[in-house]
């Protein structure tokens, strides 16, 4: 008996027949998403969406014509003479914003001017041995170096409470801070304001220790130092700039990403004795 519980289904007509997925050209379809995929990543590779190299920032940048980066003078492997790492990284810098018509200007700098120096614009950016300049009006960038902090001294071992001499408001200063609350709470630290106080406090006797990092210990020409005990720390190195500026930071840190991948950067360590 028909009731409107129980009328009788009328057959549906299918759309596609039983076996439509097998009819399929799956092996078309699948090369024609791989072919998609391999030019989206290539696109992405070679022209990076958001890049500060296409930024309006750069665009005006270019037209001034020239790069000015601050570098400090005299050591060995960072900076010498126009030679050394930091050097090599400004050039090519400036040939990856200008091109063949690159104009660089190495300007020297020390840790004590540098925020003078990014301020009034005589600098870009800086490419100093220090980890950054930390002020709500400034920026870093990637590390572009690092290397080992340690203590150096004439003795192979240090007397109880030793003193240990470092540069005042220096990268290894921090460290020392540091090593001396979760290491060594016996040491006391003796803060020095320049590289021949350093000298001085060793040679009088003053300090039993230096905390240096390897390049700075290399400028010190004494051959009679020698290590004490494992490195301390390790200081890796930033490019700074006005926060401002900070685009042309991220324009570095996209090189130094390259460099770092293909080899370039571990080559200028090498050229470079680093």
């Amino acid at each position: 008996m028909e009731t409107r519980f129980h009328r009788p289904q009328k057959r549906r007509r299918r759309l596609l027949p039983e076996n439509w997925q097998e009819r399929l050209p799956l092996r078309p379809l699948l090369y024609g998403l791989i072919t998609v995929l391999a030019i989206a990543i290539l696109f992405a590779v070679f022209f990076p969406r958001g890049s500060a190299f296409e930024s309006e920032q750069m665009g005006d940048f270019r037209a001034r014509g020239v790069l000015r980066v601050g570098v400090e003078l005299y050591l060995p492997g960072l900076h010498s003479d126009g030679v050394g790492l930091t050097a090599d990284l400004a050039r090519l810098f400036a040939g990856e914003i200008f091109g063949e018509d690159a104009v660089l200007e190495l300007i020297p700098v020390t840790r004590q001017n540098v925020r003078t120096a990014l301020s009034d614009g005589s600098v870009d950016l800086a490419l100093l041995a220090i980890s950054g300049i930390h002020s709500d009006s400034y920026a870093e960038g990637r590390p572009y170096y690092a290397e080992p902090c340690r203590l150096y001294a004439y003795t192979s071992a240090l007397p109880p409470e030793p003193n240990i001499g470092v540069l005042q408001k220096s990268d290894a200063q921090t460290a020392l801070e540091y090593y001396e609350e979760h290491s060594a709470p016996d040491i006391d630290i003796l803060s020095c304001g320049g590289y021949e106080d350093l000298r001085v406090a060793l040679a009088t006797g003053r300090a039993d220790a230096l905390c240096l990092p390897t390049l700075l210990m290399k400028s010190f020409r004494d051959s009679a130092l020698r290590p004490v005990g494992e490195p301390i720390a390790t200081l890796s190195y930033r490019p700074v700039a006005l926060k401002a500026n900070k685009w042309l930071l991220d324009a570095f840190d996209e090189l130094i990403i390259r460099w770092t991948e293909d080899g370039t950067l571990a080559g200028l360590y090498a050229a470079h004795g680093l």
